[in-house]
């Protein structure tokens, strides 16, 4: 069985993190767990066969509340998510990419009506370092990685098992290709993603949080986004550290052709982020 706070406490403001993937929306939800003030669970319908609440004191495995949300997501919310908190929670919310709701049908309605449910919504402007994100997340099995010697211990036995076992040599930080069109076609699909959700959400108050603000003076987008939940601000926790912060040319193989593609166009700042 799941557990939450035994006050009956449900006046606090409801928010998710709105975000595709490779935009920082570890780092963010994380800091916001930091705070005694918030409680922010994570990608709670991204996997079928299991719940990732990301908080203490939950059964991830729990075939009820499996059960649950793939009948009544809204229930599911209400019982398990948006429930008593202890008193001194003022704001509850989850992680939530665009492709959530994926084999939950009805959560993007629930979400769409339900309009006073804030939203942060997480965009990574510069798209080609999404891409480039992806691509060495998928080829490395690494998605997000810790500060501290030991999460970065386990970054490199993760990586070097994967390594071992594919039956051949890879460097640590393996350089990626993308074609010219490739990057063209994810450009758009992720832009155009974006816009959609934050159409369907025109109801609601939106508070726009850019990863590109955020990397550099992380604490001063915190505290916006700590005021934005009716929360006071104060100096949240940073346990997340940049995975790729190398200069694009030392992480793309064909660097050169790609940004040859897109000189003197809207897309070529993104090459010298």
């Amino acid at each position: 069985m799941t557990s939450a706070g035994s006050a009956s406490n449900t006046g606090y403001k409801r928010f998710i993190v709105l975000s595709g993937p490779r935009t920082g929306s570890s780092l963010l939800v994380d800091a916001l767990n930091s705070s005694p003030d918030i409680v922010c669970f994570g990608e709670i319908f991204n996997q079928r066969e299991s719940i990732d609440y990301g908080v203490d004191g939950y059964d991830t495995a729990s075939t009820e509340d499996i059960a649950l949300r793939s009948q009544s997501p809204g229930e599911f919310l209400s019982k398990r998510i948006f429930c008593n908190q202890p008193e001194h929670v003022r704001a509850v919310g989850f992680k939530f990419h665009y492709t959530h709701f994926w084999g939950f049908p009805g959560i993007r309605q629930i979400l769409e009506e339900d309009q006073d449910i804030l939203v942060l919504h997480l965009q990574r402007h510069n798209l080609l370092r999404v891409l480039v994100s992806l691509k060495i997340a998928e080829e490395t099995g690494i998605y997000f990685q810790h500060g501290g010697w030991r999460a970065r211990s386990l970054a490199m036995i993760a990586g070097l098992s994967r390594r071992l076992f594919s039956g051949r040599a890879q460097p640590a930080r393996p350089k990626v290709t993308i074609s010219p069109d490739e990057f063209r076609q994810e450009a758009m699909a992720k832009a155009m993603t974006a816009k959609h959700w934050e159409e369907i959400l025109a109801g609601h108050q939106i508070f726009s949080v850019s990863y590109e603000d955020m990397t550099p003076d992380p604490q001063e987008e915190f505290a916006r986004a700590q005021s934005f939940l009716g929360v006071t601000p104060s100096k949240l926790r940073v346990a997340f550290v940049r995975q790729n912060p190398q200069k694009l040319e030392e992480l793309i193989e064909n660097y050169t052709e790609l940004r040859n593609a897109f000189l003197g166009g809207p897309a070529e700042w993104m090459f010298s982020d």
